[in-house]
């Protein structure tokens, strides 16, 4: 048992440093436990795998688990592994990173059957990864004491072996879960092996790529036995393209759009997506040279009804950079063969001329092709070598194989209705919709020139004698203007604060109250910032609203509320923040360290201990190192962004007789 309680003090030393360890440091250093007892490192040298060995991982959770494992509160031997991590019937494992808080037991030993499944998509690292420890626990277990020469019969020995072998499949388990860059809550198998494909289809070249024939066929089905209307798909695709083109283009910055629809249903994307940019705060006007017998849908009646400009080919200007900022590339899908006929010939010249520098003088438009980019080959792509070079790609359904040609900065995927069933049927790899978006990026965004990023504010003046006398008045009309306009947590605001040593530090809290008296918020006493106050109380608050182009910066003494305040508030919160200002503490205390932690997977402990301790309902008493603070402002300064950086700025100060003077500040 020396052995294993060695190995835990190791990886525990490490984390207590502060840092975060390679997973070939914890491998050296647990070599050098096994050299000393005369240990074999085989299943160590699973940490060692070229595989893993770079992979950056949190073994805070992992010096966690093998402290558990090693002892009781009494300080007792107790094999908790076995019990936690290989017991089949036990299905409530703890979480063992981040937010996976449910991580069944059977979920990791689906993610160790992953390695054929991600390699049928060209995954092999992760494949590779997942796949060290394929002879599973309990053979890695029995191969170290095997090696070590030691009876299966001995506890001892038993701990130490399923230790060490708990302690390598984790780590490889940390590493595949770190390299899907998220952190992830799941609840069973069927949501890891879902979580699983999302994310790794964000790959480039893990996502499917359909041929016209299953393209087809795929729409065949959706219009057939699934029961979609081409007006329905229509509408869901068209609604995408839109989605598309406002998160990577504001109307601000390109307002007019070009929407050129050719006579199939392609065309009928482009006229949806002409209706919705009109909603989103652009201006579309639309081309439709060649339309249907039939009205489409209603389309047309409903663009005109909106008064979109239909133009005609020949009033095209020859340079379309002249008039728009977007064209959209809605002319030909998937199904398209042969060379395109008048006047489509002649559009698709003009669109490939704007992405020729050589001839131009000005900024050209973007382009923004709808599926395929019209006059390639939906396979082959661009055969000629002469085509449209589109800036964004907007797939429908799933990507077609020509995309894999596709070289511009914006890739996207749209048409949110893709069934289990026929996702099943053609082994689609797709990534996972945010939230509720219709649309998501495949691939990664281009780099941004940070130096290029920049908002012309356009905003009311923010005039002297427009403004409250009262500071306090004004900032609650802004803040209500916050609260009409719908923000995420307009209370949200910056605090700034610096001890003795002349240091600042900030960070964001949340504002809980205010009146003449002061701003006021709540926190730990025994926090950093309250370290700095008890120092100095002085303090700035900063409160940013984006979306409404204006800043208001207070500053001011600082000192603690009054005991009963802090109760009343403690008492109004819900019962797992009340828990978790516990927890706080709790960490700090048993680690006898400022703010350093073990990992997640410690805090869960000390949350489930209080969870059960308080379970009948009864008062959770607040600690006496959590409070709140109130800053009595001196100073008040609200901002409004203005064009050119012609920027508003009115100080408030107290005048000395009972009112504030308010001050204009140069931009």
């Amino acid at each position: 048992m020396a052995t294993f309680f060695s190995l835990s003090l190791i990886l525990l030393l490490s984390l207590t440093a502060g840092h975060l360890l390679r997973c070939g440091d914890a491998a050296d250093a647990i070599d050098g436990v096994c050299a000393k007892t005369k240990q074999p490192p085989r299943c160590v040298n699973l940490l060692k795998s070229s595989d893993t060995r770079g992979a950056t991982a949190n073994l805070a959770v992992l010096a966690q688990i093998a402290i558990d494992a090693a002892t009781d509160s009494a300080g007792g031997v107790k094999i908790k592994v076995h019990n936690l991590f290989l017991s089949a019937t036990n299905q409530n494992l703890k979480s063992i990173y981040g937010n996976c808080q449910n991580l069944y037991a059977n979920g990791l030993d689906e993610l160790y059957i992953a390695p054929e499944y991600l390699q049928k998509r060209n995954y092999g690292k992760l494949a590779a990864a997942a796949g060290v420890v394929g002879g599973g626990v309990r053979g890695c277990a029995a191969a170290v004491a095997k090696d070590a020469g030691l009876k299966q019969g001995n506890d001892d020995t038993a701990v130490l072996a399923e230790a060490i072998a708990v302690i390598a499949k984790l780590l490889v388990q940390l590493t595949v879960i770190l390299s899907w860059h998220r952190t992830v809550s799941v609840t069973g198998v069927k949501s890891i092996k879902s979580m699983a494909s999302a994310k790794i289809a964000s790959d480039v070249e893990s996502v499917s790529y359909l041929n016209q024939r299953e393209a087809a066929e795929i729409d065949e089905i959706l219009m057939g036995p699934l029961g979609f209307s081409v007006d329905q798909l229509m509408e869901l695709a068209g609604l995408s393209v839109a989605a598309s083109i406002a998160e990577v283009y504001k109307p601000a910055e390109h307002n007019r759009v070009l929407a050129i629809c050719g006579p199939g249903n392609n065309g009928g994307d482009g006229l949806v997506a002409a209706r919705h940019l009109h909603h989103f705060g652009y201006k579309p006007f639309v081309c439709y040279p060649k339309r249907t017998a039939k009205a489409l849908y209603g389309l047309v009646t409903q663009l005109e009804s909106l008064s979109i400009p239909f133009l005609p080919v020949e009033d095209l200007p020859v340079d379309l950079s002249t008039s728009f900022d977007i064209v959209l590339d809605a002319i030909f899908g998937f199904s398209f063969q042969g060379s395109p006929r008048p006047p489509f010939d002649d559009i698709i010249q003009r669109l490939v001329a704007l992405g020729n520098p050589n001839e131009r003088n000005q900024k050209p438009p973007v382009i923004v092709s709808v599926d395929i980019p019209s006059g390639w080959h939906v396979e082959k792509g661009d055969l000629s070598g002469k085509g449209i070079r589109p800036d964004l790609l907007v797939s429908l359904t799933a990507p077609k194989l020509c995309a894999k040609k596709f070289t511009g900065p914006h890739h996207f995927l749209g048409g949110r209705f893709v069934p289990p069933a026929i996702a099943e049927k053609f082994k689609l790899n797709l990534p996972e919709y945010p939230g509720t978006s219709m649309c998501v990026r495949i691939g990664k965004p281009p780099r941004v020139d940070i130096s290029a990023l920049r908002e012309n504010y356009i905003s009311p003046e923010l005039c002297e004698d427009q403004v409250e006398a009262d500071p306090f008045t004004q900032f609650q009309k802004w803040f209500d203007d916050a609260m009409a306009a719908a923000l995420k947590e307009p209370n949200a605001m910056a605090i700034c604060t610096a001890g003795k040593d002349g240091k600042p530090s900030s960070r964001m809290v949340l504002l809980k109250g205010f009146d003449k008296d002061g701003f006021v918020w709540y926190t730990n006493y025994e926090s950093q910032k309250a370290h700095q106050i008890s120092e100095n109380p002085q303090a700035s608050l900063l409160f940013y609203c984006g979306p409404l182009n204006r800043q208001v910066r207070i500053e001011g003494p600082v000192q603690k509320v009054s005991d009963e305040e802090s109760e009343q508030y403690f008492h109004s919160r819900p019962r797992g923040s009340q828990i978790g200002a516990i927890v706080s503490k709790q960490v700090c205390f048993l680690l006898s360290l400022f703010t350093v932690i073990p990992g997640r997977q410690f805090l869960y402990e000390q949350q489930a201990e209080l969870e059960a301790k308080y379970s009948d309902g009864s008062l959770i008493p607040k600690p006496k190192y959590w409070g709140g603070y109130r800053l009595k402002p001196e100073v008040f300064e609200f901002w409004q962004g203005q064009p050119s950086r012609l920027h508003d700025r009115l100080r408030y100060t107290p005048d000395g007789k009972g009112a504030w003077e308010i001050e204009r500040l140069s931009p």
